[in-house]
């Protein structure tokens, strides 16, 4: 019994089995039935991205090294005294940061001392020289009284010789003759007498002349103490680090400020091993390329021109690269100070005949996507020759073919695209740079052709319900976007 009723339940499970494969297979086939004989809004087109391309177009482009560096002056002046005393008059453009002219008086030391120390070796070069016009009197006279004891000795000396002709004539007696001689030794006594004042009235002067000069030196150097303390701008300058106060008392050599030629700036700044090969002739000289130093504000950026100049003499520890040093075109009235931080961009030698493309634009296996005469997508392997930020310089390319600008994962090659071209951005754009707004044109729908999208849109069970809903509603309005029934004619016709 047992037995018999299993094997009922089994049979009933079969022919139930059997039952539903039957129906599920009704279902299935009246639904493929049904789908294929409802009007369908999903189009078989194969599908195709909008891609913005551009033309490879051979341009001359200029290279340009970046860096940053910091702005130094190679003239500048420390202002030290060379006097001390008290400070009487400061300058209102002493001031730090403020701008003096060349010639301009800064300040001025209390000249009174110095005035009284000059006076004082005035007078002592007076009495010098009142000397020395004395000693030079005297060797006047020295020189006057030498000649005359030379006259008297060599008159006494043709005395003598008459009185022995006479003597040997026996027309004078002996006696005579010795007096005649000793006139001559007192006449050559005297001539030694009348030399050795001429002597000393020469050593006298030598002396008077040296102690003048020496006299004069005094007053030469208080002149240019007393001179020291006005000190005056040698060219026109910025003033900085100012410790002068008008009361103050200062030492010799005390500092009281800087003064900074605003045309004699310079900035220095890094580059790598690669950039500075590029900055270097076939020599291994380093050109003296332009260079444009860039000071950036919120708003706007500052621009002035230089020249590289030279480099360091050593590289410090740790560095890479070369430290490179460029002067600077500026004027008295330049923003620039020392010490600012600025950016660097070096010019280079420019390339003729190149195409300059985004970087975006190529893979890392230098290769473009262009657009074939089928309007699908190709791979074209490129030559790279220079990263520029952004952009990519390349050589060898056709000229005129349309590559894709920005590639994406979803690009490939034989992949048909729409190609939205810069005409076309163009098109979109308004003189202001703003996307055009583009007004919806509307169109009336008679009755008739009314129901009949409606209808559509109703027995479509693909499309989701709030999709299907908007488009309802859209479609009960007394004027309908023209966009909507184009769109819905062109699925309609793709079905």
């Amino acid at each position: 019994m047992n037995y018999l009723n299993k094997g009922l339940v089994s049979l009933f499970l079969i022919f139930l089995t059997f039952g539903l494969v039957a129906v599920s297979f009704s279902v299935l086939r009246s639904t493929v039935k049904e789908g294929a004989d409802r009007p369908s809004f999903r189009g078989s087109q194969e599908r195709t991205y909008a891609v913005p391309v551009s033309k490879f177009t051979s341009t001359n482009f200029l290279p340009k090294i970046s860096s940053y560096g910091e702005v130094a002056s190679w003239n500048s002046l420390e202002l030290r005294s060379s006097v001390g005393g008290r400070i009487d008059f400061v300058s209102e453009n002493f001031r730090d940061g403020a701008v003096v002219n060349k010639g301009e008086l800064l300040y001025v030391i209390d000249p009174v001392e110095f005035q009284n120390d000059l006076d004082f070796a005035k007078i002592g070069l007076e009495e010098l020289q009142a000397e020395r016009e004395s000693a030079e009197a005297n060797l006047i006279l020295a020189e006057s009284e030498l000649k005359s004891a030379e006259k008297q000795l060599r008159l006494r000396q043709d005395n003598f010789n008459r009185q022995v002709e006479l003597s040997e004539n026996e027309i004078v007696t002996k006696s005579v003759v010795e007096n005649a001689e000793l006139n001559v030794a007192i006449a050559e006594q005297t001539l030694l007498s009348r030399e050795s004042a001429l002597s000393q009235a020469s050593t006298r002067k030598k002396i008077s002349e040296i102690a003048y000069q020496k006299q004069l030196l005094v007053v030469q150097k208080a002149e240019r103490q007393l001179k020291e303390t006005e000190f005056y701008a040698p060219f026109n300058a910025i003033i900085s680090k100012v410790s002068a106060l008008k009361g103050r008392l200062i030492t010799v050599g005390e500092r009281l400020g800087t003064l900074i030629d605003p045309l004699a700036l310079e900035v220095s700044f890094q580059v790598s091993n690669a950039d500075f090969d590029k900055i270097i002739d076939e020599n291994l000289g380093l050109v003296g390329l332009p260079v444009s130093v860039s000071l950036e504000f919120e708003n706007r950026d500052v621009r002035i021109n230089g020249r590289i100049t030279r480099m360091a003499s050593e590289v410090m520890e740790g560095a890479a690269g070369k430290k490179i040093f460029a002067s600077l075109e500026t004027s008295s009235n330049t923003i620039l100070r020392p010490g600012d931080f600025v950016k660097v961009i070096i010019k280079e030698k420019e390339l003729i005949s190149v195409f300059v493309v985004p970087a975006s634009s190529v893979d890392p296996n230098n290769k473009v996507l262009v657009l074939n005469d089928e309007g699908r997508l190709d791979e074209l392997e490129v030559k790279l020759i220079r990263r520029q930020g952004d952009e990519l310089v390349l050589k060898n390319v056709p000229e005129g073919v349309e590559y894709v600008i920005r590639r994406t994962p979803q690009l490939g090659a034989d992949l048909r695209i729409d190609p939205i071209r810069k005409e076309d951005l163009n098109k979109a754009i308004d003189s202001t740079g703003k996307i055009k707004k583009v007004e919806e044109e509307f169109i009336e729908l008679d009755e008739e052709k009314r129901q009949f999208y409606i209808e559509r849109i109703k027995k479509n069970k693909w499309m989701p319900d709030t999709a299907k809903d908007r488009i309802l509603k859209t479609l009960e309005m007394e004027k309908v976007p023209k966009k909507l029934i184009d769109r819905l004619e062109q699925r309609m016709k793709g079905s």
